[in-house]
C-alpha cells in the first residue's frame, strides 16, 4: 500500500495513523517527522545491488525503513510512505489505523478493513483476470 503525498502539503495526507515498531499509540500521518520515524525505523540503506546513481540520489533523502514501513521525507513534511506485508522475501506485519487510532487494522487489508478506515468507495471496478 502506497500513500503518494509528494508535492502536498501536510494536512492533504489521509487522516490515518501507522504503528510503527514499538510504538503505542499509533501516530497520525499529519505528526509524522523526521525527528519521530528515526526513533521506531533505522534509516534507509539502498540495497547492494542498486546502480550507483540512484544509491546516490538515496543518500541524499530522509528516508527510514523497518518492519515492512518505508517513509520518504520531504522539506514539508511525509511525501512516500510505503507499507508492505510481503516485501524483499520476508513477511511483516505493518499496522494502519484512523487518526485517532480507534480502528487499527494489520495488512494485508481486506475490503472490509479498508473501508473501516477510509470509508466506502465513489466506485468499485471488478476485474475477472490479472496478467503480468
Amino acid at each position: 500500500m502506497r500513500i503518494d503525498n509528494r508535492g502536498r502539503s501536510p494536512e492533504e495526507l489521509p487522516p490515518l495513523a501507522i504503528r510503527l515498531p514499538d510504538s503505542d499509540p499509533p501516530i497520525a500521518l499529519e505528526a509524522l517527522t523526521p525527528t519521530v520515524a528515526a526513533r521506531y525505523l533505522p534509516a534507509f540503506v539502498p540495497p547492494a545491488q542498486w546502480p550507483t546513481t540512484w544509491k546516490e540520489k538515496a543518500s541524499r533523502r530522509t528516508a527510514f525503513e523497518g518492519g515492512g514501513i518505508y517513509v520518504d521525507f520531504e522539506a514539508r513534511g511525509p511525501g512516500l510512505i510505503t507499507l508492505c506485508s510481503h516485501c524483499h522475501g520476508g513477511r511483516h506485519s505493518p499496522v494502519l489505523c484512523t487518526a485517532d487510532g480507534s480502528v487499527c487494522h494489520q495488512l494485508p487489508l481486506t475490503y472490509e478493513g479498508l473501508v473501516e478506515l477510509i470509508g466506502p468507495p465513489d466506485r468499485v471496478q471488478r476485474v475477472r483476470e490479472v496478467t503480468y
